[in-house]
């Protein structure tokens, strides 16, 4: 989950960006060929800690990561750049 504004719209790649003044990116690398990729929008219940809202704002980003086939043996690779 994030904070970060979150583009999925390359496929293979989600870009997070991290300070909208200088529009710095962190860039994740997956395999495509392997998984699919989605985001969710997660509203912040605040009724707990009020505070949560006021440093994190309205809502994080659930990433969600789904493997395309049945993997039985192997490996997934992401690399996370700037």
């Amino acid at each position: 989950m994030t904070i970060c504004k979150v583009d999925i719209s390359h496929p293979g790649k989600v870009e997070f960006l991290v300070d909208p003044e200088t529009n710095e990116k962190v860039r994740l690398i997956y395999e495509v060929e392997k998984l699919e990729v989605k985001k969710e929008r997660m509203l912040l219940d605040t009724e707990h800690d009020p505070r949560i809202k006021q440093q994190w704002g309205e809502y994080l980003v659930r990433i969600l990561f789904t493997v395309k086939d049945e993997i039985k043996d192997g490996k997934l690779v992401f690399q996370i750049y700037d």
